[in-house]
C-alpha cells in the first residue's frame, strides 16, 4: 500500500457569537498521490476554513487547528507538480488544475493580507482563455512571452503589484501608467472583474485597483 500521506480529517461544526453555522466537510485519508477528487476536496475544505475563520475574527479554530488544517492542505499539495510541462494526468484537466491553483493563491494572499502586507502576491494562474484585445499594451520591466498565453499561465514577471503596498501606488501614480498596467492585467486574465477602458480616468484607474486586489483575494 502506498505511504499515507495525510489522515481522515473529521466533519467538524461550527457556530459563532452572530449564530452563523460554518460546516467543514470530512475528507478521507490520503495515500500516494492525490487524485483530482481528493485535491478539490481538500481545497473547499480548506476554502471554508478560510472564509469561517475571516467572518468570526478567527475564533471558530484555535490557531493549532487552523495550521493543522493549512499544513495537510499544503502537504498534499506538495505531492504533485503543478507546473505546465509536468507529466502528471492533472494536464488533461488544466481547467480544473487552474481553479485549484488560483484558488490556493488566492488563500495565501487574503491569510498575507491580514498579517503580512508587505509579503509578495502568490501569483494567480489564468483561469479564463483566451484575450480581450490582440495586443497587451506595454508596461515597464514586463516582457510578454507570446500573444495568447493558456489556462493555468502566471502572470509575466512584474505584470501584477509586487503587494499591497506596490498595489496601492498604482492608484496613486501617474494615470496613463495606471492605465496601461491595469489594461495588460486585463488582457492577461480576460476576467470581465477586471475591465478597465482604453481612457479610464484616474477615479476608474482607482476603482480598477480595488477590483484587482479583490481578485487576488477572492
Amino acid at each position: 500500500m502506498a505511504n499515507q500521506i495525510a489522515p481522515d480529517a473529521p466533519d467538524e461544526g461550527y457556530v459563532n457569537e452572530m449564530g452563523l453555522a460554518f460546516n467543514v466537510p470530512a475528507v478521507e485519508a490520503v495515500f500516494g498521490a492525490p487524485t483530482d477528487e481528493q485535491m478539490l476536496n481538500e481545497h473547499r475544505r480548506l476554502v471554508i476554513i478560510d472564509w469561517a475563520q475571516t467572518v468570526s475574527g478567527y475564533t471558530l479554530l484555535g490557531p493549532a487547528e487552523h495550521l493543522a488544517a493549512i499544513r495537510r492542505y499544503h502537504t498534499i499539495m506538495a505531492t504533485v507538480d503543478f507546473g505546465q510541462n509536468n507529466n502528471h494526468d492533472h494536464n488533461q484537466n488544466p481547467n480544473q488544475l487552474a481553479k485549484i491553483n488560483a484558488e490556493n493563491a488566492r488563500i495565501m494572499n487574503k491569510m498575507n493580507n491580514l498579517s503580512l502586507p508587505h509579503v509578495p502576491f502568490v501569483p494567480v494562474v489564468k483561469e479564463i482563455p483566451g484575450h480581450p484585445f490582440p495586443q497587451a499594451p506595454a508596461v515597464h520591466n514586463v516582457v510578454y512571452n507570446n500573444n495568447n498565453y493558456d489556462v493555468n499561465s502566471s502572470p509575466p514577471d512584474n505584470l501584477i503589484p509586487a503587494d499591497f503596498h506596490a498595489l496601492y501606488a498604482v492608484s496613486t501614480g501617474a494615470v496613463g501608467l495606471a492605465r496601461d498596467r491595469l489594461r495588460a492585467i486585463y488582457w492577461f486574465y480576460n476576467d470581465p472583474r477586471l475591465v478597465i477602458g482604453e481612457n479610464a480616468t484616474r477615479v476608474q484607474c482607482g476603482l480598477a485597483v480595488g477590483a484587482l486586489n479583490e481578485f487576488l483575494m477572492h
